[in-house]
């Protein structure tokens, strides 16, 4: 059903569709995290962690429509929600929403499972949940590097369903339409590409590539613009095929495992790179879209990793590269990179089969009439200005013993990688860290910290914000800022506070860590004392106020550990009493385990500030 806004006096027109296929579009299930007391969005995938929203609403218009599948789940079921987005002008990237269990209070976020061009899509479960009557919160949304929230109340939305309950359908509209054409038969597959701006849907790879390329700039298409080596890693195979199979292996399955190694080794160890796939999943991508991804990327290298096959017991390993017709530099790049990765292989005991050139057979040329290449991804890199070779690390049959070892498919991953490495002469990453806050100084009309980086050698941008457990809210205390890891700030309250510091790279600012401090603050009290009293008798007691008024009004209470439980725990007090900037008092208490509570009021009886202070007079 169709949730829509009151759209009076106006001429705009909400269509959405609902598109549905089992065997060929397959959301993934996004796991849902149940929030108690405050509850924040994280992004953690990369980007640096977000607390909470740290910008105000740019426009309640943002949220156009929502959708949900039905009013009345089970706890078995599943829920998809489907929010509209944007006002022309705005494209949102990653979401989460967050909904609320109104029967038990419980909070809980899911992010979203798919984007197109105007709204977010978003599955979630109800597997150890408590049935209920279940509400949308609010969604929170990724806008140039920035979170924003809103809340679907105040945006005109009241959306709720039960789950094992009866609730009442409030759905103010019906779907416009409902569109079965982009999935028409069982027989067609509907490919996503997802970029740093969106996600984009076609019939064929091809066309989705051609759709993301056209609407992003030029300085995206690709990480070699700033300088950055660019190689994409193609896992062999994948989806309705197979490869080769044999002794209990499959192919597919081979390649994705080495090519993931690679490529984490890669971008978790070395600077200068940019790593991509051409699938990450057990999913089918066709022999030219294979290339076609290189090519959007910017490709500088195309490594497609394969596993031999052959009757008898063959075994060993071997790696195609390009001819040297047509463009003699992809043939050099090529030829130079495979016998790298061919000695790594070789290294690790397999049989040295060689690197070998394998021409057309059936005379194909390239367009100067020079004989082509016969692989596809080899002979379409070349047309693309990309090197490209394949790796065939090992037979299923003869080297079947090794390719059973867990550790020898991370060997293989690694030849791989030292290959990449060897060739481009990349660096070591230089490690840095946001090892902890530190506190230079904290009065009440200021608190002062900076952010403890390891390897400040590099251009750092930092942002703070605090969560304010009295309000149960986030807000933004200084936004980015590039080499200034300083932030001075005034709460302009009494209360408790968490302080998160936020570090990213400038250059990469999908490279960030946080670290968090937690604080109580005093807008009124500058300080405490409870000591016994150095001139004799009892235990001398005295509070301070940072600027003296008489207005102010001063009380020392202490509580007797011993007697909380009893209808009289508090043994002593100086009750309200009227000073300038400071009292004392000498309380005769006993000896024992005690909690003092330290206050100033104004002449009104308001409660201005406080302090709890454990004592122990042994």
């Amino acid at each position: 059903m169709l949730y829509l806004k009151d759209y009076k006096n106006t001429n705009r027109k909400v269509e959405t569709m609902k598109t549905y296929s089992k065997r060929l579009i397959a959301f993934i299930m996004c796991l849902t995290l149940v929030v108690s007391g405050a509850s924040s969005f994280d992004w953690v995938n990369g980007a640096v962690v977000n607390a909470g929203e740290t910008r105000s609403l740019l426009s309640k218009d943002l949220v156009n429509y929502v959708t949900i599948d039905s009013s009345r789940q089970t706890l078995s079921s599943t829920q998809v929600v489907t929010v509209g987005v944007g006002n022309g002008e705005l494209e949102p990237l990653d979401a989460f929403i967050k909904y609320v269990n109104t029967s038990t209070g419980e909070e809980y976020s899911a992010s979203a499972t798919n984007r197109t061009n105007d709204s977010f899509v978003f599955e979630f479960g109800f597997e150890g949940c408590a049935e209920g009557v279940y509400r949308l919160e609010s969604i929170a949304y990724k806008l140039d590097g920035d979170i924003y929230t809103i809340s679907f109340e105040e945006a005109g939305f009241d959306i709720t369903w039960g789950v094992d309950v009866e609730v009442e359908d409030k759905s103010d509209a019906k779907v416009v339409s409902e569109d079965t054409s982009v999935v028409s038969s069982d027989n067609e597959m509907v490919y996503t590409v997802t970029t740093a701006d969106a996600t984009y849907t076609a019939s064929g790879l091809s066309e989705a590539m051609n759709k993301a390329q056209s609407s992003i700039s030029n300085s995206k298409k690709g990480r070699a613009n700033n300088g950055d080596v660019v190689v994409v890693l193609d896992p062999g195979h994948g989806g309705s095929d197979s490869g080769a199979c044999d002794n209990g292996l499959v192919e597919k399955d081979l390649t994705l495992r080495v090519a993931s190694i690679c490529s984490s080794i890669l971008k978790e160890n070395y600077s200068g790179i940019q790593v991509f796939m051409t699938r990450t999943d057990d999913s089918f991508v066709g022999l030219e879209d294979r290339i076609n991804i290189a090519r959007f990327w910017n490709a500088d290298m195309f490594i497609s990793i394969h596993f031999n096959s052959g009757g008898g017991n063959p075994s060993g390993a071997e790696v195609y590269y390009p001819n040297g017709n047509y463009n003699p530099g992809v043939c050099i790049a090529g030829s130079t990179i495979a016998n790298i990765i061919e000695n790594n292989l070789v290294a690790l005991g397999l049989a040295n089969r060689g690197i070998k050139i394998r021409n057309s057979a059936n005379d194909t040329t390239y367009p100067d009439g020079s004989l082509a290449d016969y692989y596809s991804v080899i002979r379409n890199g070349k047309y693309a200005g990309i090197p490209s070779i394949i790796v065939e690390h090992a037979f299923l049959q003869g080297d079947a013993e090794l390719l059973h070892n867990d550790l020898f498919i991370l060997a293989l991953g690694m030849a791989d990688a030292n290959g990449v490495v060897q060739y481009y002469n990349l660096q070591p990453k230089r490690e840095w860290k946001a090892a902890g806050i530190y506190q230079l100084n904290h009065s009440c009309e200021n608190y002062t910290v900076g952010m403890i980086v390891t390897d400040k050698d590099r251009s750092l941008d930092y942002r703070w914000l605090a969560y304010d457990y009295s309000s149960g809210g986030w807000m933004l205390i200084s936004d980015w800022k590039t080499n200034n890891e300083w932030m001075s700030w005034n709460p302009r309250k009494s209360g408790d506070f968490l302080i998160r510091g936020e570090v990213r790279e400038t250059n990469n600012p999908y490279n960030g860590q946080n670290v968090n401090i937690g604080t109580h603050h005093n807008q009124y009290i500058k300080a405490i004392c409870q000591m016994p009293n150095p001139n004799g008798y009892g235990v001398l007691m005295g509070v301070e106020t940072e600027k003296a008024s008489s207005n102010y009004r001063y009380e020392i209470s202490v509580m007797d550990c011993s007697k909380v439980d009893t209808p009289y725990p508090w043994i002593y007090s100086t009750g309200r009493v009227q000073a300038d900037k400071i009292i004392w008092a000498i309380a005769g208490i006993p000896y024992g385990y005690y909690i003092t509570l330290f206050r100033i009021y104004d002449s009104n009886g308001n409660l201005l500030d406080q302090e709890c202070y454990g004592y122990a007079n042994v």
